[in-house]
Formats: C-alpha cells, sequence, structure tokens
C-alpha cells in the first residue's frame, strides 16, 4: 500500500501592527460625541467633572466610554486615552 503524504498548512499569524486609523472598521469609528466624551475626561480627569462640563449624567458618560473601550478595543480608560492619542482622536 502506497502511503499518502499529507501536509500541514501554516496556522494563519495575527498582523504585527494594528491598523491606521484612516483603516479601521467602520465598528472601531468614534463618534462625535464618543471623542468629545473622552477628551473631557482628559481634560477634567474625572467622570463626574467631564460630565458636568458635557451638561450629561454620569451614567451617560459612562455609556460613552464603555463603547469607547469596545470601538478602541481597551478596557480602561488609560487605555482608551493611549489609543485615542495613537490615533490622533485627541491631542493632550
Amino acid at each position: 500500500m502506497a502511503e499518502i503524504e499529507t501536509r500541514r498548512r501554516p496556522e494563519p499569524r495575527p498582523p504585527i501592527f494594528r491598523q491606521p486609523a484612516s483603516d479601521a472598521p467602520d465598528g472601531a469609528r468614534l463618534s462625535a460625541r464618543e471623542i468629545q466624551a473622552l477628551q473631557m475626561l482628559v481634560a477634567h480627569g474625572s467622570v463626574k467633572a467631564a460630565a458636568q462640563a458635557l451638561s450629561m449624567s454620569e451614567f451617560t458618560m459612562k455609556n460613552h466610554l464603555t463603547s469607547v473601550y469596545a470601538k478602541l478595543e481597551v478596557r480602561c480608560r488609560a487605555g482608551a486615552v493611549v489609543e485615542a492619542f495613537r490615533r490622533g482622536l485627541i491631542r493632550l
């Protein structure tokens, strides 16, 4: 009986670099209000102060930030600020 040679396909590798902001998928684009919320968070340092500056409740501010975290694929405020800065969405 002849042996059948089988070759394993190489597993796909994850990309080394993240996509630049201009090539980001539509789901990763922040709304103007989400960018504004992130900018106010940087400027004021707390959710409460940023929410007051934007005339919204803390609950609404936290909802905006939750959306930002998901779209930027981060887990915390600091990560969101760093990623937004890296993408050119905010300036320090």
